[in-house]
Order: C-alpha cells, then sequence, then structure tokens
C-alpha cells in the first residue's frame, strides 16, 4: 500500500473551496458519485486491464454533502443536481432530496443528493489500468488528459501512505523512482522533504516508471501544503509527481513490485512501446493512440 490514490490532474485552476469538493491547488474529484463511463475490460492468460472514460467527472466540482455554513465562494457557484438518471432514481420519493436516516429526525437531515458546478472543462479524460501476470507481474496506468490546444501544466499525482519515501538505489533503469517504506509517520505538521531511505536487502520497494514527462524526466516526490487541520493548523502530505507541459498529455506508468539487493527490471522504450524483463521473464506494451484521444494498450508475452 505504498500509494493511496493515483489522480492525473487538469491544469490548475485558483481559489480556495471546502476540501470535500476541491484542493486550493488543482481540481481532486472528491464528488463520490461523480459519473464515470465504463468503457469495459480485457483479460486473458497474462494481463487483464479495464478503461473509463472520466472527461465529465473531471470538467464539474463535485458535492455530496454540503457544508454547515457556506462561505461567499461556494454560494457564488451555481450548484445544480447531477442529471445522471441514477442520482434521480436514488432519491426518488424522498423530500428536497434529504435522507440520512442515521439522523433523529428529519430536521437534523440534509440535502446530500450529488451536486455538480462547472469547473474546469476537459476535451477528453481517459484512463486506462491493467496488471500483467505471471511470476515478475507489474501494474500500468495509461492516462490521456487534454483540456484544449493551448500548452498547459498537467500533473500525475499519487498520494503516499506515511512513512513511504523515495529509496535509494543504484542502477535504476531511465524514468524510474523507487520507493520504500520505514514504517507510519503520524507527523502531518512538517513541510521538510524526508531523507531518502536506505533499504536493507530483502526490503520490499515500488520501481514507478513513467514515459510522457517533461524532457524524460523521471516521478519526482515532494512533501506539499494540503487542507488545514480542524483546528486551522497546517498540515502537509507527500506525494509522487509526474510533470507534463504540453497541450495534451498521455501518461503511461509502470508500477513494478522489487526487493532491495535483487536484481531491478530491464526497461526499454522504443517508439510507442516499451519492454519490461525481470527474472526472465519478458513483456511488451504497446500504446496505439486513438482518434477520440485514447490510448489503446495492447501486450505481448515474449519470453514466459
Amino acid at each position: 500500500r505504498a500509494l493511496r490514490g493515483l489522480g492525473a490532474h487538469s491544469p490548475h485552476q485558483t481559489g480556495s473551496f471546502h476540501p470535500l469538493i476541491s484542493t486550493k491547488r488543482q481540481n481532486v474529484v472528491n464528488g463520490y458519485n461523480a459519473a464515470g463511463t465504463y468503457l469495459g475490460a480485457a483479460k486473458d492468460g497474462n494481463i487483464s486491464m479495464a478503461s473509463a472514460d472520466l472527461t465529465y467527472a473531471y470538467s464539474w466540482r463535485w458535492n455530496t454533502q454540503p457544508p454547515q455554513v457556506w462561505s461567499e465562494d461556494l454560494k457564488s457557484l451555481a450548484w445544480e443536481m447531477d442529471p445522471s438518471p441514477e442520482i434521480a432514481k436514488i432519491f426518488a420519493g424522498t423530500a428536497r432530496m434529504k435522507w440520512r436516516p442515521w439522523w433523529p429526525n428529519y430536521n437534523y437531515s440534509n440535502y446530500i443528493a450529488t451536486s455538480r458546478a462547472a469547473f474546469n472543462p476537459m476535451q477528453h479524460v481517459f484512463r486506462t489500468v491493467g496488471i500483467v501476470l505471471g511470476k515478475s507481474p507489474f501494474g500500468f496506468v495509461v492516462d490521456d488528459l487534454k483540456k484544449d490546444d493551448a500548452t498547459r501544466l498537467y500533473q500525475w499525482t499519487a498520494m503516499m501512505n506515511g512513512g513511504v519515501w523515495q529509496a535509494r538505489v543504484d542502477g535504476l533503469p531511465a524514468n524510474t523512482i523507487a520507493l520504500a517504506a520505514i514504517g507510519a509517520d503520524t507527523d502531518l505538521t512538517s513541510p521538510d522533504a524526508k531523507p531518502l531511505i536506505d533499504p536493507k536487502p530483502g526490503d520490499p520497494l515500488l520501481l514507478v516508471f513513467a514515459s510522457g514527462a517533461d524532457d524524460g524526466a523521471a516521478p519526482f516526490v515532494e512533501t506539499i501544503e494540503g487542507p488545514a487541520g480542524r483546528k486551522g493548523e497546517k498540515q502537509y502530505y507527500d506525494r509522487l509527481v509526474i510533470n507534463r507541459s504540453a497541450p495534451a498529455a498521455a501518461f503511461r506508468v509502470l508500477l513494478i513490485p522489487a526487493r532491495a539487493g535483487s536484481p531491478l527490471p530491464k526497461i526499454a522504450v522504443s517508439n510507442e512501446s516499451v519492454r519490461v524483463i525481470s527474472n526472465s521473464q519478458e513483456d511488451e506494451l504497446s500504446f496505439q493512440p486513438m482518434a477520440d484521444g485514447q490510448t489503446g494498450v495492447f501486450h505481448r508475452r515474449i519470453s514466459p
């Protein structure tokens, strides 16, 4: 559980809003029922994967439980009920979309149907995730994003569990970072970056490889300020980041488990494909851009 959540974020917006709706740094889709369109799955003996169209989810700001006190910022956002038929069906028959049976009576219940407000219109946002099976399995995440034709900063980020940080590992493939863990980190008040972790032989590692970053840069870790605590105190969190400044972003990320002291996998990139060689197992993932902006993913087992 090195990574808690994965997100490919659209260009930064400014402003500070209720934490359930967004952070003040980027549009993080936190609405519990923010709609995505499931595009299907594929599976054979060596790979399982699925994809979704998340354009709608990323283009709006979402809310499923309004705060008790609305700030002027929130009041000005022209909220409306999500028109998805599923939402209307769930709340059919309720009065004013109020439905919280664990409160003592109706007066304590509040509006909880999924609401939306226009935020950051996107031309397309697609995600494909999968796992390559075998004696040396690894995962992959392929994210395709485009807002418009302007050059913009896109960020692929992953929140890291407390105690997870970059590991000092020699001989890593290009465009790769190694993550390790040293136990729980419960101090959320320090803005300081952590020292590199020196793993012991046999310690588990997670290798994160990325193509599609600026200038072929490897992923990096950072500590940034997050939402304030209950008493207004500053809080910080750690994340893994891949940056891309371009009119569109096509992130291709591999998540490869490894052990400190054991031979590292080899990764070779060629045009629109990447090969992973680990413990004599060799796999090739090919990436084919499609007309709608999504990347098609194809797998070939070269050696068992």
